[in-house]
């Protein structure tokens, strides 16, 4: 049985990975931004898969 995924000792469900999948990180000179695109934006197009580091 796997554990839940946590955040603290809040559980994390479902509702956190629109998140993850719509979202890139803007690198910027003094900190970085995040930037979130909308779930109807159909401009959105292109996954990156990262596995092992590589």
């Amino acid at each position: 049985l796997l554990k839940p995924d946590v955040r603290g000792t809040s559980p994390l469900d479902m509702t956190q990975y629109k998140n993850l999948f719509g979202s890139c990180r803007v690198p910027s000179g003094v900190c970085d931004k995040v930037q979130f695109t909308s779930t109807d934006d159909e401009s959105s197009r292109n996954v990156l898969v990262i596995s092992n580091n590589q």
